[in-house]
């Protein structure tokens, strides 16, 4: 488990104040919403125990992480806030304990639906999903070093193998024609190259993974064993909506951001010891 994720199942308090804070006791403020001093050595003391697992992590930017991740929880709380979830009846049966903890497990279960849609979208993935999957292809695969040498040989009809070579140095890899499974490649780029029929060419994709530009030729398509739909459903539903969270909730979350107010006083995040004893639930925690 990743540490900033590890980090998280810590988060289950953290007051926060909403008034009049000291300028020099103010770490961040989200709209209108101070972040104190107090409240970030609060929540770094609930983190510590994890961070020893993690001694390779440099003090500042554990402490940049940290007050990342609190910021992010306050914007959840925000738009909870905004969309009525403190007022849903299971949220209220959850208020007993941590209040804010089920506060953001509600708003995120609740944007994760959204996200990765419902009914007959995530019914058509899955079904593509199934049908890429039950399909290798035989693929000339080249790499370019720019766009335009990428559309040019993607718009060639004749003398393919002809245009490749006269490339030349703009042609960073081209590996001998081989079959590959659904998998092999990210999703967008399989989504891509997966509809094409036996001769046909992919439009130019960019693909940072392998330094330039790909133009991917299907030179032909072969069944593949695969276990039936309906013993395969379920697994590939939790998949594909795992795949498809993480990625959206990045782009949600960006936006919350980018729509908020947000200043850090990284001069004051500084000052701050990781080292120095802290109080949280009571109890000294070194």
């Amino acid at each position: 488990m990743r540490l900033w994720a590890l980090m998280g199942l810590v988060f289950l308090a953290g007051c926060g104040q909403s008034g009049v804070t000291p300028a020099d006791n103010v770490i961040a403020r989200i709209n209108n919403y101070s972040l104190t001093v107090d409240d970030f050595k609060r929540e770094m003391g609930l983190s510590l125990s994890v961070i020893k697992n993690y001694p390779d992590v440099p003090a500042a930017e554990f402490k940049a992480k940290l007050l990342d991740e609190m910021i992010v929880r306050q914007l959840l709380l925000e738009e909870a806030q905004k969309m009525n979830v403190d007022k849903d009846t299971a949220f209220m049966r959850e208020v007993e304990g941590y209040w804010r903890q089920a506060l953001l497990k509600m708003i995120v279960a609740r944007k994760t639906d959204e996200l990765i849609g419902k009914g007959k979208d995530l019914d058509r993935v899955v079904h593509d999903v199934y049908a890429r999957e039950s399909v290798q292809l035989e693929l000339d695969i080249v790499t370019l070093a720019d766009e335009q040498s990428a559309k040019e040989l993607s718009a060639a009809v004749d003398g393919y193998d002809d245009l490749i070579a006269r490339l030349g140095a703009k042609v960073v890899a081209h590996p001998a024609v081989s079959w590959w499974m659904a998998g092999d490649f990210s999703s967008a780029i399989e989504e891509i190259v997966w509809a094409l029929k036996p001769g046909q060419v992919s439009a130019p994709i960019f693909s940072a993974e392998d330094g330039g530009w790909l133009v991917v030729k299907v030179v032909s398509r072969q069944d593949v064993n695969v276990r039936p739909f309906a013993e395969v459903e379920a697994s590939l539903r939790k998949r594909i909506a795992r795949d498809r969270t993480g990625a959206a909730m990045d782009r949600w979350i960006g936006e919350l951001r980018s729509k908020a107010r947000i200043e850090k006083h990284m001069d004051i995040l500084e000052k701050i010891d990781l080292k120095t004893s802290v109080k949280a639930g009571g109890s000294n925690v070194r």
